[in-house]
């Protein structure tokens, strides 16, 4: 909880993580942590819950692109600083493949390949910067196939009559869509 709450990188937040630590450490029943009742308490379990809910949300929007050296690429802009956090994921996920997850708001992403995770910061982007697309002369031949039979998916189990707009905003926002193949 406290890890999440520091990755929120909301403002005076490090105040509300120092006050909840001193009422912590001065707690003589080691039950403080429970206690949702007092506002530093409740305030860190509120802020940890909201990032811990991007985190599964990313975890299902990440959509990865192939270059032409068979490393997966995706660029994603969260609101909380949460690309450490999903690396054990997608470690377990594509295990057996490299790939990079790079968060374009904080300039820095993780590369994995196998069994090694490792921060990087990209001084050469290969990546169109409004999109976070990968550029064309770096791109494997298949992936634009890969995009078209996504979308046709996507088109193929649509059922136009059943349309609920509210409920797909309310699960899928608006600021992910620039990152979905389907989507664009």
């Amino acid at each position: 909880m406290f890890y999440l709450a520091f990755a929120s990188e909301l403002t005076d937040i490090e105040m509300t993580l120092y006050s909840y630590l001193e009422k912590l450490f001065a707690d003589v029943t080691g039950t403080y942590h429970k206690n949702l009742l007092d506002d530093h308490s409740f305030e860190l379990y509120r802020i940890s819950r909201k990032v811990s809910f991007e985190i599964h949300r990313f975890q299902g929007f990440v959509r990865f692109q192939e270059t032409s050296d068979g490393l997966f690429f995706a660029a994603i802009e969260p609101d909380h600083d949460i690309v450490s956090l999903l690396a054990p994921h997608f470690a377990r996920r594509y295990g057996s493949q490299p790939w990079v997850i790079y968060d374009r708001r904080r300039d820095k992403g993780i590369y994995y390949k196998k069994p090694e995770i490792h921060e990087i910061t990209l001084s050469d982007k290969q990546f169109n910067t409004i999109t976070g697309d990968i550029l064309q002369q770096i791109k494997s031949e298949d992936e634009d196939l890969y995009r078209s039979l996504w979308k046709a998916y996507y088109k193929a189990i649509n059922i136009p009559e059943r349309k609920n707009t509210r409920l797909m905003l309310r699960l899928l926002p608006r600021r992910y869509w620039k990152y979905l193949h389907e989507k664009q």
